[in-house]
């Protein structure tokens, strides 16, 4: 214990030592505290980042791939059970639709052209393949695209990049009304404002808001609550493809419970 004592005396024997020994303490605690505070804005960013990237999941039927292919529809039965997985945010669902000349009024602003010739005809509201040598029908459209889902806040509902409401408002997804969103292409093709009505499925449909989804394929859509398009197309709890958003990338691994599906 003497050996500690004079050492501690010697220490603080000099005043000049004294001072530098409480700097370099103080620098010392400081930098401590520092390095502390830096790491845990660090590990925030970084939850941060691993909560919003990387963690979509986009579930569709077994066999398809958007109008093509076969199989069987999702049910509102598979998204409950997908709900009720570990580290699940969010879950939002499409209903995808197309109507033909015998289903609505409305003309679509997308010119058939060559592709749309060799991809189908449309001949009394039937979809055949075409031969690829015929002339083009002027009876012919395109049809126009539907799309049902209970969030029209997701990009995705839209097939757009960036969505902006040119004028009235969006959609209540969860809504079973005979409103619709739809793209300013599709708008101004067929004379339709805010307010407007138009027939689709027998029914007639008020316009709730115009959008621009940045490319005319997606403008030229309309957007239904889910269960709108469902009962109206009767497509009855069916989906086309859910998005489910996990909590964080970490729970993304192939031993997660999530990929169990109950």
């Amino acid at each position: 214990m003497g050996f500690v004592k004079r050492g501690i005396k010697n220490t603080f024997r000099s005043p000049i030592r004294t001072l530098a020994i409480v700097l370099i303490l103080g620098l010392s605690i400081g930098l401590a505290v520092t390095m502390l505070i830096a790491r845990a804005s660090v590990q925030k960013k970084i939850d941060s980042v691993k909560g919003s990237i990387g963690n979509m999941i986009t579930v569709s039927p077994a066999g398809a791939r958007g109008f093509e292919g076969g199989g069987e529809p999702l049910t509102m039965n598979d998204i409950n059970k997908v709900k009720g997985l570990n580290h699940i945010s969010s879950v939002s669902n499409t209903l995808m639709g197309r109507a033909t000349t015998s289903d609505t009024t409305l003309q679509s602003p997308i010119e058939m052209g060559t592709l749309g010739q060799r991809q189908f005809r449309f001949n009394g509201g039937e979809t055949e393949r075409p031969d690829q040598n015929q002339n083009q029908n002027s009876n012919q459209g395109m049809p126009i695209f539907t799309v049902g889902t209970d969030n029209p806040t997701t990009l995705s509902a839209f097939g757009g990049g960036t969505v902006t409401i040119k004028s009235g408002s969006l959609i209540d997804g969860n809504s079973d009304t005979n409103t619709a969103d739809i793209g300013q292409d599709l708008a101004t093709k067929n004379n339709l404002n805010v307010g407007s009505t138009f027939k689709i499925y027998n029914t007639d449909i008020t316009v709730s808001g115009i959008f621009d989804a940045g490319n005319k394929m997606s403008n030229s859509v309309i957007v239904f609550p889910i269960k709108t398009l469902q009962r109206l197309s009767s497509q009855p709890n069916e989906v086309s493809s859910t998005i489910i958003q996990v909590d964080s990338i970490n729970n993304l691994t192939k031993s997660n419970p999530i990929f169990k599906m109950p």
